[in-house]
């Protein structure tokens, strides 16, 4: 299907939500400029970050808003081109069980994924012996995770790197009797200059208990050519 860019399509789904809102590919180039010419700069700038590509209103195509751990698995092979997810003991994320461009603390997207929790996780042995935890830069580490995913999921491309964050807050703990760790990232901002970087928000949850907060967490997806932000 070819996909039509109409401005009057993007100002009916981004003010009504219960539109079926469209994320394809980034627009590129001189294309939004283009589109947008007419509408007010707020409303500009609105659209630049919360969508990629827009369909006419009848020609509606859902992205993907779930995943399974199958599902997650392919984007954690070699050959996979983009940003990747990590595998085998850095795997930290088992289902995605909602992702969308709207909604979410500032209103510029969101996923929300799980991770569920058994007695015999390999870092409950070592972390520590006759006191196990589960490391909390583990957490940390899948809220940086989610946040590349997004950027992958919304249609940038590059490999993942993780830049920094702001303010970290454990108050709570990850044990052997826990039963599921869910995850909460919200997009403060996409950002597509020379490379495409994400700041989010992240929260880790375990059992319903908010146990770790982390403030403006950064990832950037580097060319594929490119081993370093230099």
């Amino acid at each position: 299907m070819r996909v039509s860019v109409r401005p009057d399509a993007v100002f009916v789904q981004s003010l009504f939500p219960i539109i079926h809102f469209v994320q394809v590919l980034p627009i590129v180039g001189n294309t939004l400029p283009h589109v947008m010419n007419g509408y007010p700069c707020r409303f500009k700038v609105c659209i630049t970050e919360k969508i990629s590509k827009v369909a006419s209103v009848g020609d509606t195509v859902k992205p993907q808003t779930a995943y399974s751990r199958d599902e997650l698995k392919l984007f954690m092979l070699p050959e996979k081109e983009g940003s990747k997810l990590p595998s085998d003991n850095m795997s930290m994320i088992d289902r995605v069980t909602h992702i969308s461009a709207l909604g979410g603390t500032f209103d510029k997207g969101e996923i929300v994924a799980q991770y569920d929790i058994t007695p015999d996780k390999w870092f409950f042995e070592c972390h520590f012996p006759g006191d196990p935890v589960m490391p909390g830069c583990l957490g940390l580490d899948a809220l940086w995770q989610l946040s590349g995913f997004y950027l992958s999921w919304a249609g940038y491309t590059g490999k993942g790197r993780a830049l920094g964050c702001g303010n970290v807050k454990f108050f709570g703990e990850i044990l052997p009797t826990t039963k599921m760790v869910e995850y909460r990232v919200n997009v403060r901002r996409i950002i597509n200059k020379d490379l495409a970087m994400i700041i989010t928000d992240g929260e880790v949850h375990a059992d319903g208990k908010h146990i770790y907060s982390a403030e403006k967490l950064r990832v950037a997806l580097l060319p594929q050519h490119n081993g370093s932000l230099s």
